[in-house]
């Protein structure tokens, strides 16, 4: 309690967005790429025109082993179905070589009274043409009407040939046919059906027809992996011997003139190579297939290993690169990194120590990095002994001036006592709180570790205390009862600005105390109120609330309190609003950020306890 009032001070936090005082954010550096790096790009670069040409090569490589591969293929499957091709071949020209012999025409249209010998003579030649081969079977001669005439096996003439494809065949072709043998005594997809038009002259009389057995399992080249699956299908891929092998829609556009070798996959998904070439011309044709992973791997090993000795060329050249160029350089860089960032956080004694195995340059570049570590090291301590100094001289200045000030405020205090006039008085005990505010200024420069910082929370504190005291005259006796409450947030200022503002605060309060009333009742609230925030940006917020009788911290927009309070805001390029509102006189000056750090609020200050409004 000072001079018969009760202060409350409460000082409140800073924002938690504010950084340290002084402290500048980091400036990200530039990324640049690392001696690594750069040696990786240039043997990229380098060894592109080889990997690109290995590529080319492996891609060539490959297309003519895929070729070959190809070929081999099919040399494979038609060698394993040769013996059928040659049996086919045989029983087509066979079999028109038979239809054209008189025995067998004449027996569809015979002679009713030698009828007997001329079918007799039929099935003579019949039988001695099967006999002659083991793959032959079943040849009978069939008439326009699939009635059996004559027959190799006499017990054939039961048989009906009406709907046997093979004879439609031949009758709708005018010309040799082949298709299964499903319609023989047993069905059987072993054997082919083979149709040739008996002629007599242009006319067709009948068809001869018999069934072959063509053997898919010929002597494979002496290189050959496992043979391939074999199946003999007509033109639409329909089977006729050996067991289906692919679905007809998966190769049938491929039957052709031409022999082919292409990919495709089972019912399963697994990868096939598939070859089809034709073994009578437009009625039969091979088809052969084979695990495309077989077919493939020797393929595949002939196009790698072209693009294998690049790249393990590139791979050695990394490994010669990081044993010359890495260990011996980038290491010793990546040391001398380490002395300098600790050089940046100011520990110059250390000493950058380069082996014997270091390059002379980077031997060299250590040595100069120590005598650069000695050279500044040696600046900074003299660059700190002339710091402090000056902060040693400028502490003294505010001293004296202090001092000095002080003792103006004495003689002031001689002129007052030796006054007789009341008004001389009052006008030497206003021009005493001024400069008693200025030498508050110079109070607090010497309180804090920065000599060009003011607390502004402590000045605050110190003028109004001050005024409040029996020394300023400006409590009135009859002022029994004053409350005042003091909310203060931390904040630094530069001297500069702390000087206005101390000499603006002054004149507020002054007017306050001057044309206030005094608290009413205990607990009413605080006569005088007083409240110094800080925002996130730096600017810092002034509020003077008391209740009046008069004018209290408003005075009249022409009074010289008014006058010079809005001159100290002009200087400080402050905002400051006056009005009245409840029975209660406000204050509000708004003040903008200071450029530099000196503005913001101060952290690590010490914060004191809070406590509510209070009266004396």
């Amino acid at each position: 309690m000072l001079g018969g009032a009760g202060i409350t001070v409460s000082a409140m936090s800073p924002h938690p967005s504010e950084s340290p005082q002084g402290e500048a954010p980091p400036v990200p550096a530039r990324r640049h790429p690392t001696l690594r790096r750069k040696l990786l790009v240039i043997l990229a670069l380098a060894g592109a025109p080889a990997v690109l040409f290995a590529i080319a090569d492996s891609a060539r490589v490959h297309h003519a082993a895929t070729a070959q591969a190809e070929r081999d293929f099919m040399a494979q499957a038609l060698a394993a179905a040769q013996p059928a091709r040659d049996a086919l071949l045989g029983a087509q020209a066979a079999l028109e070589a038979v239809a054209s012999l008189p025995a067998i025409r004449d027996a569809m249209a015979p002679d009713p009274g030698a009828a007997g010998a001329i079918i007799a003579a039929c099935d003579a030649a019949l039988a001695a043409w099967v006999a002659a081969s083991a793959d032959l079977s079943l040849a009978v001669a069939i008439d326009r009407d699939g009635g059996v005439r004559c027959a190799a096996d006499p017990g054939a003439r039961a048989l009906d040939f009406r709907d046997d494809p093979a004879v439609a065949a031949a009758l709708r072709a005018q010309g040799f046919a082949a298709t299964a043998g499903a319609r023989r005594p047993a069905p059987d997809l072993r054997a082919l059906a083979l149709s040739a038009p008996i002629r007599d002259g242009d006319a067709v009389t009948g068809v001869l027809s018999l069934s072959l057995r063509p053997a898919l399992t010929g002597a494979p080249p002496p290189d050959a992996r496992a043979p391939p699956a074999l199946a003999l299908v007509d033109r639409d891929g329909a089977p006729l011997v050996g067991a289906p092998i692919l679905a007809a829609q998966a190769f049938s556009a491929r039957l052709t003139d031409a022999p082919q070798v292409f990919r495709t996959e089972d019912a399963d998904g697994a990868a096939l190579a598939v070859a089809v070439a034709p073994l009578a011309e437009g009625h039969v044709w091979m088809l052969a297939a084979a695990p495309f992973a077989a077919a493939e791997r020797g393929v595949i090993l002939r196009a790698v290993w072209p693009l294998a000795a690049p790249a393990l060329m590139w791979l050695l050249a990394i490994a010669v690169v990081y044993f010359t160029v890495d260990r011996p350089v980038s290491k010793h860089l990546e040391r001398l990194k380490r002395v300098l960032r600790a050089y940046g956080r100011g520990r110059f004694g250390l000493r950058p120590r380069t082996p014997e195995s270091a390059p002379r340059e980077i031997a060299t570049l250590a040595q100069d990095m120590g005598a650069m570590a000695t050279r500044l090291a040696a600046r900074e301590q003299a660059l700190r002994r002339s710091a402090d100094d000056n902060q040693a001289l400028l502490l003294e200045v505010y001293h004296r001036v202090r001092n000095n000030l002080q003792t103006i405020i004495s003689m002031l205090s001689l002129e007052a006592r030796r006054a007789t006039v009341p008004e001389e008085k009052a006008t030497i005990a206003r021009i005493q709180s001024r400069i008693q505010s200025l030498a508050l200024v110079q109070q607090t420069l010497l309180s804090v570790d920065a000599p060009h910082t003011v607390r502004l929370d402590a000045l605050t504190s110190a003028i109004v205390e001050h005024l409040l005291s029996g020394d300023a005259g400006l409590v009135p006796d009859d002022h029994a009862r004053l409350g005042v409450r003091m909310r203060l947030t931390p904040a630094l200022a530069s001297a500069e600005r702390a000087a206005p503002l101390a000499l603006l605060i002054n004149e507020a309060v002054t007017n306050a105390l001057r044309h206030g009333t005094p608290a009413r009742a205990q607990g009413a609230g605080p006569w005088l109120d007083i409240a110094l925030t800080t925002q996130a940006d730096g600017q810092l917020d002034l509020a003077i609330v008391n209740d009046a009788a008069d004018t209290g911290a408003v005075a009249a927009p022409g009074a010289l309190g008014m006058r010079i309070m809005q001159g100290f805001a002009d200087q400080l390029g402050a905002t400051l609003n006056t009005r009245r509102a409840d029975g209660r006189s406000i204050l509000q000056l708004t003040i903008p950020p200071e450029d530099g750090a000196a503005a913001s609020a101060a952290p690590g200050l010490p914060t004191p306890p809070a406590h509510g409004p209070h009266s004396t």
